[in-house]
């Protein structure tokens, strides 16, 4: 069986505290089943998490499992000012250009607002790695900020990248739900 590739997005991390999954994740790694991705979109949010507790908790998963940081796969530039938490920008070293024609079809589905001037860019960064490294799946809470994203990345790059739940995750690598005996 081929390794699983999978991005995991910052609010996965969320469910793998509440769960205590970090030696699921681990175990599942080891095993050579699957390897797990970061880019430095989610590190950054992830350096900001206000919990000590969590994010202390995040950082020994990332280290543990170990999830592998990424390049992201293009970058956004020119936020007014950095926020406590959130997406503020890429970082020269933490992204590589692909190209100009790489920029087009994040610009289609780029929202900008007034209180927050990088928009989903976040989110368009993470699919656009994703896709464009030929993940399997992107684990994420929030579908409905990928689906269609990720629907045209796949088409535009030939991707096959599938939108998950950490419970979907839980299921492909077999431990969940726990067999009753």
């Amino acid at each position: 069986m081929p390794i699983l590739k999978v991005m995991l997005d910052t609010n996965a991390f969320d469910e793998i505290y509440v769960r205590g999954l970090k030696e699921t994740l681990s175990n599942a790694t080891s095993s050579g089943k699957v390897q797990f991705y970061i880019t430095q979109i989610q590190a950054n949010e992830i350096s900001k998490v206000v919990d000590e507790v969590k994010r202390s908790y995040i950082l020994s998963v990332i280290e543990s499992v170990p999830v592998v940081k990424l390049l992201t796969s293009g970058g956004r530039f020119g936020t007014a000012r950095p926020t406590r938490v959130g997406f503020t920008g890429s970082s020269w070293s933490g992204f590589s250009f692909g190209g100009t024609n790489d920029a087009a079809p994040l610009n289609r589905f780029q929202r900008q607002h007034r209180r927050n001037p990088m928009g989903n860019s976040a989110d368009l960064l993470i699919a656009n790695t994703a896709v464009q490294q030929k993940c399997d799946y992107l684990v994420s809470s929030n579908a409905e900020d990928f689906k269609n994203v990720i629907a045209a990345l796949n088409t535009e790059y030939s991707g096959n990248v599938q939108l998950i739940d950490i419970a979907r995750l839980l299921v492909l690598l077999g431990v969940w739900p726990k067999q009753r005996k």
